[in-house]
């Protein structure tokens, strides 16, 4: 199934908290800083993301030509933690899109979505987007696990620090210390 992002995360911590670990004042450099927050946070979280994980709460959309791809009635949404399924719907075989009902389905864990006992997912159209399920997924505002927040701030930091793609300077393996932070956090599956 792919996934792309409906609403997108606000502010995942304010910006005073990069200027105290970069140990900046002033605010001539805010909107830069800001930019680099966004830009880590795009490479470590969200559907295409590193991580596999969404960082600040979103409201994403999968679509896919079936419910069940994989025989397991499990229906794994990317860029977890899945926090609410807004919608689920379907082009049914005859071509007419429907609704699922909430009551028909649950979630599991913070991780998909399957079918109650007594309910099996219906029958699809042969076509490309055919399933169609829209949830919101992410960490609350304040709520981005400490790691996650220290690698995001390592890596604006490095970024801020060597504003060029290269240079002459011995470089220290940065992203073994980010990934090592991120690692317990990553979807593998």
């Amino acid at each position: 199934m792919r996934a792309v992002i409906i609403d997108p995360p606000g502010e995942l911590f304010p910006i005073a908290d990069v200027k105290a670990h970069l140990r900046v004042d002033g605010g001539d450099d805010d909107g830069y800083l800001e930019g680099l927050v966004a830009a880590a946070a795009g490479w470590i979280g969200g559907p295409a993301g590193w991580l596999g994980r969404s960082l600040g709460m979103q409201t994403l959309e999968v679509t896919g030509r079936c419910f069940d791809d994989r025989g397991l009635g499990v229906i794994m949404l990317p860029a977890r933690p899945v926090a609410e399924v807004v919608a689920v719907s379907y082009v049914d075989t005859s071509g007419v899109e429907r609704a699922i009902e909430p009551e028909q389905y649950r979630l599991i864990g913070d991780i998909g979505i399957n079918p109650v006992p007594g309910f099996t997912w219906p029958s699809t159209a042969d076509v490309p987007e055919a399933v169609r399920i829209r949830y919101k997924a992410g960490y609350e505002a304040g709520h981005i696990p400490a790691p996650i927040r220290l690698a995001i701030l390592m890596l604006v930091g490095q970024w801020y620090g060597n504003r060029e793609a290269a240079s002459n300077r011995p470089q220290v393996e940065l992203p073994f210390a980010v990934e090592a932070l991120l690692m317990p956090f990553k979807v593998l599956a």
